[in-house]
């Protein structure tokens, strides 16, 4: 598990979890933090577009993983690509 330096330069373990991400064209599109099972990529805060794994996949977007922050799974997100 990864770990970062805290103030008092003592490490500590960051709470993160293994996810599937997707690469296309370069970008990489993560789990959005509310919903794992949607994907965003940079900019979601202006855009608001999030898609799906189905989606990126038949688009040719490569399926690879990544340690990140934990994310949700209920969370309802909006304006989902599929």
């Amino acid at each position: 598990m990864p770990k970062i330096l805290n103030a008092d330069k003592k490490i500590e373990k960051m709470d993160t979890e293994e996810y599937s991400v997707y690469i296309y064209n370069g970008v990489t599109y993560v789990p959005h933090y509310t919903n794992k099972l949607v994907y965003v990529g940079p900019a979601y805060d202006k855009t608001k577009i999030a898609y799906s794994g189905q989606f990126l996949a038949r688009h040719g977007a490569k399926k690879e993983s990544m340690f990140l922050w934990k994310r949700g799974t209920t969370g309802n997100v909006a304006n989902v690509r599929t």
